[in-house]
């Protein structure tokens, strides 16, 4: 996943100059993204997966500058399609949506700004069996860290990479007939974005 993330800064960077062009970083934004996720797990059954995924959402948020400082709180939703069979063929696992709430600080350096971001972050995750169509979900919480590069396209429009990292917290799933077994994991999340500054 570092790779994506890496590759990604490598196209956004040549856009940025350290002269300032535009406005400043202040004010709220709206934004959407799409990118490459990762999902990495484990079960109280002794089963482990790793998958990858497209993703797709938006974000929002606001910003404000203290001198040469950027801080800024924001929000964001993420779709993806992390699907995976067990190894007996008996279930299906889906992971649809992940959505974080985060701090971000980060330095102006122009047209550009270097942020890392910290925050809480939340992860849907669904177990369907095949035999009698049983499913069960939970809701995973733990915390988000990330980081990445913004550059301004215009004096209201910027474009970003950005890396999160989730922690999904260990959830219990419960068939009615079976033994219950709980599920942790992490995501890796790598997006480009764009987005506008009111």
């Amino acid at each position: 996943m570092l790779k994506y993330f890496v590759a990604a800064c490598m196209l956004v960077a040549p856009t940025t100059t350290v002269a300032d062009e535009f406005g400043s970083w202040d004010g709220v934004h709206l934004g959407l993204k799409g990118g490459l996720g990762s999902i990495s797990g484990k079960d109280s059954l002794g089963n482990t997966r790793s998958l990858e995924s497209g993703i797709g959402g938006a974000f929002a948020g606001y910003t404000v500058s203290i001198d040469q400082f950027v801080f800024g709180v924001e929000a964001d939703v993420t779709a993806s399609n992390f699907t995976a069979v067990s190894s007996s063929g008996f279930t299906r696992s889906h992971a649809k949506w992940s959505a974080t709430s985060t701090v971000r600080v980060g330095y102006d350096a122009g047209n550009f700004l270097p942020y890392l971001s910290a925050g809480v972050g939340l992860a849907g995750y669904e177990v369907r069996r095949f035999d009698d169509g049983q499913k069960a979900s939970n809701t995973h919480v733990g915390f988000a860290v990330g980081g990445g590069l913004e550059t301004k396209l215009t004096d209201n429009v910027t474009a970003r990479v950005d890396y999160k990292h989730l922690k999904m917290s260990k959830e219990e799933y419960d068939f009615n007939g079976y033994p219950p077994f709980s599920i942790e994991g992490h995501q890796n999340q790598v997006s480009l974005g764009i987005a506008y500054k009111f």
